[in-house]
């Protein structure tokens, strides 16, 4: 994330768990705009530290 963020135009994180995707975040540079803010700071969380078991 942090290599390839800052060099986007524009990015969208969505959530294909269920039977339609959900916008989680998107942005453009620094900024983020969060639809969803459990399920970003999750993301983020996996991004820095490697992916966790599924609760």
């Amino acid at each position: 994330m942090t290599i390839y963020r800052p060099i986007t135009r524009s990015w969208r994180v969505y959530d294909n768990a269920g039977l339609s995707p959900a916008a989680i975040a998107s942005g453009s540079g620094d900024a983020v705009q969060i639809d969803d803010t459990e399920k970003w700071d999750t993301f983020v969380a996996q991004a820095k530290f490697g992916a966790t078991e599924h609760e």
